[in-house]
């Protein structure tokens, strides 16, 4: 999966260039087979590099940025940064309401992985009141 993700960047960066908005699903796929693989910096680096051209492209209040955000918490979190992973759940919170309202289905599971975030340090009364 890494080498087909690998090689479709690879084809639209040489298509779009090297800050092109095309590129995120790709950056993403990369995200997700480097957590796999155990390769976390490569994975946080992919999840980074991919949220950099969603908000260049479409600011920082973009649903899409939530999305790459959840991907780049969770490259953080297996990492073992969990404060780093918990501040980006929240902004993908905010931006997740922001959109589409406290009651949507997104926002509630945005919800929970905060929640689990709050778990990994300690906060469990925090993660209940979620």
């Amino acid at each position: 999966q890494k080498e087909r993700a690998q090689r479709s960047l690879s084809l639209k960066e040489q298509h779009f260039g090297s800050d092109h908005v095309a590129l995120v699903p790709s950056l993403i796929n990369l995200t997700s087979a480097s957590g796999e693989l155990g390769n976390l910096q490569d994975a946080e680096f992919y999840a980074q590099r991919a949220l950099t051209l969603i908000e260049k492209t479409y600011g920082c209040e973009h649903i899409m940025v939530a999305g790459v955000l959840c991907y780049l918490a969770n490259a953080f979190g297996s990492s073992g940064k969990h404060q780093q992973k918990l501040t980006l759940l929240e902004r993908a919170l905010s931006v997740g309401e922001q959109t589409f309202g406290r009651k949507h289905v997104d926002v509630s599971l945005t919800l929970r992985a905060l929640g689990s975030a709050h778990c990994e340090l300690g906060n469990s009364k925090e993660a209940i009141r979620l």
